[in-house]
């Protein structure tokens, strides 16, 4: 019998560790452990948590509200833009665009981290 769960599972891993990696390599910056947990707290608390399809036949935990996976929005402060950008306002010099959530509710967290 094949274990499908177990593919899927390597999956949503792979699809985590990828966008994860890609996105440091071309100078994204990680929120700070705590940051991230804090972060992730609001996210399983809001009304918005849902199933988002990042890729075609990609299901997992996310934010409805930007289809956002969780697995990896809470991890980052800036990612690179690449292809068309839907928040122009929130780009950077460097051509990244920082990452809030679309809801203002990390707001506060993310304030408490740049002043570190």
């Amino acid at each position: 019998m094949v274990n499908v769960r177990k593919g899927i599972d390597t999956a949503l891993a792979n699809f985590v560790s990828g966008f994860i990696n890609w996105n440091l390599k071309k100078g994204g910056k990680l929120a700070d452990e705590n940051q991230i947990k804090e972060r992730l707290e609001v996210c399983y608390g809001c009304e918005k948590k849902g199933i988002v399809e990042p890729l075609p036949l990609v299901k997992m935990e996310g934010c409805t509200e930007c289809d956002c996976p969780l697995a990896t929005k809470a991890r980052f402060t800036e990612i690179p833009v690449d292809g068309e950008v839907t928040a122009k306002k929130l780009l950077l010099s460097n051509g990244n665009q920082i990452v809030k959530c679309p809801l203002n509710k990390w707001a506060q967290i993310d304030e408490k981290y740049e002043k570190r």
